[in-house]
């Protein structure tokens, strides 16, 4: 509040959110975003919160361990993540292997040549731009978001797209859903969503062997950079 009383250009803030409570922060971010608005201050945030991120910034620069290894556009950031920081930050799972089928419909192809079918990154025609286009046996990655996933005991009926085994090791409440993770056939990692009931109903469990399908429509499947 002293930092915006006195009507700066610029708003450096570091970790503004840290010492506040939960509704404390989402007053804080509502009271940031609109003097911001109404002001046209730019503002320069540093934050561990990936909510803070999506509710202030435009654009952002994740660093790990000093090291630059993401920058763009908040929403394609947090939205398609290239690298494992990131990743875990917003609980998507990157599965790494090469490019299968069209650009227009592709897969990737695990190490054990199970293909996981996916979409494209929204914004094709940038993502040409900058020299990632999705050519088959060329390196690339999956990301598949935690509700992306649903776990079965067995393969379910029908022809789901993704059906891949994976083995439990370990569950994490978070929020109204228990967080599973697994680790696939492949020796890639991925978690999924579930709530309570579904934990109990498939007795769930580390070290049980489930059966994960993932939703091809929530799939992304990108080009890995070098």
């Amino acid at each position: 509040a002293r930092a915006l009383a006195t009507g700066p250009r610029l708003l450096v803030l570091d970790e503004p959110m840290s010492a506040l409570d939960v509704t404390a922060r989402q007053e804080m971010r509502r009271l940031v975003s609109r003097r911001c608005a109404e002001e046209g201050l730019t503002l320069l945030l540093v934050t561990h919160d990936v909510l803070d991120l999506t509710a202030l910034a435009e654009d952002v620069v994740v660093l790990d361990r000093g090291r630059v290894v993401e920058q763009g556009p908040t929403a394609r950031v947090l939205s398609a993540p290239r690298s494992d920081f990131v990743a875990r930050l917003t609980g998507t799972a990157v599965l790494t292997g090469v490019i299968d089928g069209e650009a227009s419909a592709p897969g990737l192809r695990l190490p054990s040549g199970r293909v996981v079918h996916g979409r494209p990154q929204d914004g094709s025609a940038e993502t040409a731009d900058r020299g990632e286009i999705l050519s088959p046996g060329a390196p690339g990655v999956a990301l598949v978001p935690p509700d992306a996933v649903a776990l079965y005991r067995e393969a379910p009926e029908g022809s789901p797209r993704n059906v891949l085994t994976g083995r439990v090791t370990g569950l994490e409440r978070s929020g109204a859903l228990v967080s599973v993770r697994l680790e696939l056939e492949e020796g890639q990692r991925l978690s999924a969503a579930v709530t309570a009931g579904a934990v109990a109903e498939l007795s769930i469990a580390e070290g049980r062997q489930v059966c994960c399908v993932i939703k091809a429509v929530q799939v992304r499947v990108v080009a890995r950079r070098a």
